[in-house]
């Protein structure tokens, strides 16, 4: 079992409008609000596990899968650009294919393999078929961060949210059927 930390590292970087400075806002909880709520997988929709386990509700076990949320609110009291919310995937956990999006039209989402040095979103890999190197796409439960970048303007009080969720555990013992 593993104690699911809510607390994540999340960075999120705005240009503000009217100029072409660009702010690092980060650990701030006026601006920027991280939850995760576990769920149980195996039904056909998922459902909180706090009933589950009520003496331990943050605690995940094998399997569990785990939907984390990000809003983002424009506290600046003028309009901003250039929205970039990036999030590194909790170690133990491991990307569902899908599962990453936002609450409005206009928002890119995209992965990183090498701990947010780059991202694309569809990562590749170099595998040897043949003897001949050839790029593949990766393999979700490898990838290690994510970024959604929000184009567009983001009003002052406005919010946007992104999402995305992920199982803990090595795969074989979740019993994953991607």
């Amino acid at each position: 079992m593993k104690l699911l930390q809510t607390a994540l590292p999340v960075a999120v970087v705005l240009a503000l409008a009217g100029g072409s400075a660009t702010a690092q806002v980060a650990d701030e909880p006026q601006a920027l609000v991280v939850s995760a709520t576990i769920l149980k997988w195996g039904q056909e929709r998922p459902q909180t596990i706090q009933t589950r386990d009520r003496e331990e509700p943050n605690t995940v076990a094998p399997g569990d899968v785990v939907a984390y949320r990000l809003v983002f609110t424009n506290i600046t009291g003028r309009p901003v650009n250039n929205i970039q919310f990036t999030d590194p995937i909790p170690e133990g956990m491991h990307y569902l294919q899908g599962t990453a999006g936002a609450d409005r039209e206009g928002v890119d989402v995209e992965f990183s393999l090498d701990n947010g040095t780059s991202y694309s979103e569809q990562p590749m890999v170099e595998v040897v078929v043949d003897g001949r190197t050839e790029l593949r796409p990766a393999s979700p439960e490898v990838y290690t961060d994510i970024r959604w970048t929000v184009h567009g303007e983001v009003a002052p009080n406005a919010r946007v949210t992104a999402s995305f969720q992920v199982r803990f555990g090595a795969l074989e013992e979740a019993g994953s059927r991607r």
